[in-house]
């Protein structure tokens, strides 16, 4: 066998994995789809705990029940307050000091 003194110029075979094409994408749409996902996203967070009230603020519903819960406890507290109605406080046994730092409201 005798080797050839120049290189043959036949093609060779070409494995097609080695130079496999992109497949087709149609990019817009694949933006499309992507800019959607990312306002879904945005959309879902700004309204995550939306039923939540500020700090400094007052939800006017519970005020609403913390009412309705004073009504009941007004009845069990007026019975409370006859009781006390009941002691009397003797304001003679108290001392009057008018050099004390407390201040006298009444």
């Amino acid at each position: 066998m005798s080797t050839p003194f120049f290189p043959s110029l036949t093609p060779s075979y070409i494995d097609s994995n080695w130079f496999a094409v992109d497949k087709a994408i149609d990019e817009d749409t694949e933006l499309t789809l992507l800019e959607k996902e990312h306002q879904n996203s945005i959309t879902e967070i700004s309204q995550r705990d939306s039923d939540l009230v500020p700090c400094g603020h007052v939800d006017s519903y519970d005020e609403e029940d913390d009412e309705d819960d004073d009504d009941n406890d007004d009845d069990d507290e007026s019975e409370s307050n006859d009781d006390d109605d009941d002691e009397e406080i003797e304001v003679d046994d108290m001392h009057f000091n008018p050099d004390s730092p407390v201040i006298n409201l009444i």
